[in-house]
């Protein structure tokens, strides 16, 4: 478009002056005439005017009416601006998608970087998730080995208290033993006061009285001790009731010590070593009280190192699964990456 100020009839004028001076029109020569307007506006108007000079002379040539001429040039000079318009538009058009395309160029490109700040930050924090996925699992294998290390305490326990049972069992047949000496004196004392009936009579009746008395007490004991052997082969399936049948034996056993000791001036040769007998026993059932304390603990333990390693399963397995979102998520930026990019060549080659 024509630059305000410059006009059609001054680069005539100008282009005419310089002709009669003889000097060929030129774009330079015309801007220096007028001492003002841009090239691109002088040009088409200078072009305008060789072509009219030209049909100045084809007219004068061909001979044609000026009417004619005037209107052909006329038309054809309105055609030319009307093209030099549309050209004119078509440029602006064309700088306006350029710099359109330009600008999209720039945002693709900001968003890929934003993308790729973006991948690079998932990818560091895959790169930390997995750090801690390899800590978890130390930590687990750190839980297991402290698990087997507990089991294999516990075997112990158990093994250390099946030999306590083999002791309880040896004070057992000790027991048995004894009884069988106490069964030997009685029928010592028995021979001896068949003797002496004649003259102790009324002193044995009373002993014999107190003989049949420890004889059932002897055979509650005999129930008692099987009692305890059924309640020994139940031990390890029956933990919750051993404390209660312990009491119920420290009862029992504490009814043989009055036993014994009501017993004691008729037995005062076995009351010694039956004592002992009943002394060792307790110590045997304290000794498995605290194995099976100690048991028990062992347990509590073993359920709480197993509980904790629950725990750190489930921690490593949102681990994994939050490192399985992240991959998925980077696996769609890609994605979305390489349709920009394709869409970003498209473009490209459309320019």
């Amino acid at each position: 478009m024509a630059r305000p100020g410059v006009t059609y009839r001054e680069v005539a004028e100008a282009a005419t002056a310089l002709s009669h001076q003889g000097q060929s029109p030129t774009v330079d020569g015309v801007r220096a005439w007028l001492g003002t307007g841009s090239k691109s506006t002088i040009g088409p108007l200078l072009k305008q005017w060789k072509a009219q000079q030209a049909e100045r002379v084809d007219e004068a040539k061909t001979g044609l009416p000026a009417e004619l001429v005037a209107a052909v040039k006329g038309l054809y000079d309105s055609l030319q601006q009307q093209a030099q318009a549309q050209v004119e538009a078509m440029k602006e058009d064309t700088q306006a998608q350029v710099e359109a395309a330009r600008q999209a160029q720039a945002a693709a490109e900001a968003r890929q970087q934003a993308l790729e700040r973006d991948l690079e930050a998932r990818e560091a924090a895959e790169k930390q998730l997995a750090a801690e996925k390899d800590t978890l699992k130390a930590a687990l294998e750190d839980s297991q080995r402290a698990q087997l290390t507990m089991q294999a305490e516990a075997e112990g326990l158990r093994e250390r208290l099946e030999d306590q049972t083999q002791v309880v069992q040896d004070l057992k047949d000790q027991l048995a033993q004894a009884q069988a000496n106490l069964e030997h004196y009685r029928e010592s004392v028995r021979q001896q006061r068949e003797q002496e009936r004649a003259d102790f009579e009324r002193q044995l009746r009373p002993l014999e009285q107190a003989l049949k008395e420890s004889r059932a007490e002897q055979k509650a004991l005999q129930v008692a001790y099987g009692r305890l052997e059924k309640d020994q082969a139940r031990l390890l399936a029956e933990r919750d009731q051993v404390q209660a049948e312990n009491v119920s034996l420290n009862e029992q056993v504490g009814q043989l010590n009055r036993d014994l000791v009501h017993t004691q001036q008729q037995r005062a040769e076995g009351e010694g070593r039956y004592q002992a007998l009943v002394q060792a026993y307790q110590e045997a059932i304290a000794k498995l009280e605290a194995r099976e304390k100690d048991l028990l603990d062992v347990e509590k333990q073993n359920a709480t190192a197993q509980a904790k390693v629950a725990a750190l399963s489930a921690a490593l397995q949102k681990a994994e699964a939050k490192m399985e979102g992240l991959q998925a998520e980077n696996r769609v930026l890609a994605q979305e990456k390489a349709v920009i990019e394709g869409q970003f060549k498209q473009w490209q080659g459309s320019l």
